[in-house]
């Protein structure tokens, strides 16, 4: 009697993230070009998670200039078609020229990291004084 073995799929990143209990958003990206008469259009899709959370994931994620305490990553060809076959499970919080901003209904990035930002400032403040 012949074995069957499975091989298991690799987890995608929205697994490992949920798995973990890490709260993150989408952002999609709209990068338009226009010169003389050829027009560019693309579009970049990235998660972006906590700091504090970064250390729970294999992933390498990159820190946002902009925001100290935010880090992305980049999603694959495969992870955007992960993605909108599931967009039901997020809800559109942001959109503008620049693109568009989702998060994970019934958990909110912004409200995670602006909880996240209060304990950073308040164990700042707590560990600079001098007893």
């Amino acid at each position: 009697m012949e074995t069957e073995i499975k091989k298991e799929t690799p987890k995608n990143i929205f697994d490992v993230l949920h798995e973990n209990n890490i709260c993150f958003a989408v952002c999609a990206y709209e990068n338009r070009l226009k010169g003389g008469d050829l027009d560019m259009y693309s579009k970049d899709y990235y998660i972006i998670i906590n700091r504090c959370d970064v250390e729970f994931v294999d992933y390498k994620f990159k820190k946002i200039k902009k925001y100290e305490n935010v880090f992305e990553w980049e999603l694959s060809n495969r992870d955007v078609i992960i993605f909108l076959k599931n967009i039901e499970k997020f809800v559109k919080v942001r959109h503008n020229k620049y693109g568009r901003v989702y998060e994970l209904k019934g958990n909110s990035f912004k409200e995670s990291f602006d909880i996240q930002k209060e304990r950073y400032v308040e164990n700042e403040i707590i560990s600079g004084f001098w007893w």
